[in-house]
């Protein structure tokens, strides 16, 4: 795949994601003046900015390497670009994973849904799907990480040049010093 083709699909499948935590706030927004609880605050002032935060920033960087992927002279800047795409998403999957799938904060978040009403339940489960929407988006952007990797070392070695100089024959000699003549002039 083109170089260039395959930084379309990161920011596509960074779209895509974009759009999975999106819901997962519409979600977690959704919830009723009566759902009063830390895991929905936690949820609404930390999680979700965090996760917004993090995926723009991975979009944003995404689209400067798209940008850098057409001009082989901006190399550079597309290693970079591609370098703090790849932070952004790593920081938000780490949030993902610890703060939303790990044992701990999924089974707070169920077990407030047995322990509350009906409002509570649907609450949650909104939540719970829209967590679960996220999984494919994000399986999907690191592939696509995956790939603009591939290709970005693939356009590095095609223009690497490799330079050896040899003196195969070619023999050097030092003269070696001779005495000065001293004349006698008496």
């Amino acid at each position: 795949m083109a170089l260039e083709a395959t930084f379309t699909q990161l920011v596509d499948r960074l779209t895509e994601l974009k759009e999975a935590i999106g819901h997962l706030q519409f979600a977690v927004d959704a919830r009723s003046p009566r759902v009063q609880h830390h895991v929905a605050d936690r949820l609404e002032d930390r999680v979700i900015p965090d996760l917004r935060g993090l995926t723009d920033a991975a979009w944003t960087a995404a689209g400067d390497a798209h940008a850098a992927a057409a001009d082989p002279a901006k190399a550079a800047a597309l290693g970079r670009s591609l370098m703090t795409c790849q932070r952004s998403f790593s920081a938000l999957v780490r949030t993902l994973s610890t703060d939303l799938l790990a044992y701990a904060p999924m089974g707070e978040l169920i077990g407030v849904s047995q322990e509350r009403d009906t409002e509570w339940q649907v609450w949650t489960d909104g939540v719970i799907n829209a967590i679960d929407r996220c999984q494919q988006p994000v399986y999907d952007v690191e592939q696509a990480l995956l790939q603009c990797w591939q290709e970005l070392l693939e356009r590095v070695g095609m223009t690497a040049v490799s330079v050896t100089a040899t003196n195969i024959g070619q023999q050097i000699q030092v003269a070696e010093p001779q005495a000065p003549v001293v004349s006698n002039a008496t």
